[in-house]
């Protein structure tokens, strides 16, 4: 996995999920968080919160697999 496969990833399917981007690129869901977080710091990412979930997303355990990402930089 690299910057271009998830910048490509994510312009052809915008608003996919932690858990789909994990086994799109055969990874662990952990390491995709990290890899995720570094590019939403830097702003090359929005993470969008679920809100149709159980409404619960702040102490939610699945909320990161609920998040949605879009790639914006």
């Amino acid at each position: 996995m690299n910057v271009i496969g998830l910048k490509n990833l994510l312009l052809e399917k915008p608003g996919v999920s932690l858990s789909y981007i994990a086994k799109y690129f055969k990874s662990e869901v952990h390491t995709m968080q990290v890899v995720l977080r570094h590019w939403e710091k830097k702003g090359r990412l929005l993470c969008v919160n679920c809100q149709n979930g159980c409404g619960g997303c702040d102490s939610c355990p699945l909320q990161k697999l609920n998040d949605k990402y879009f790639w914006i930089g």
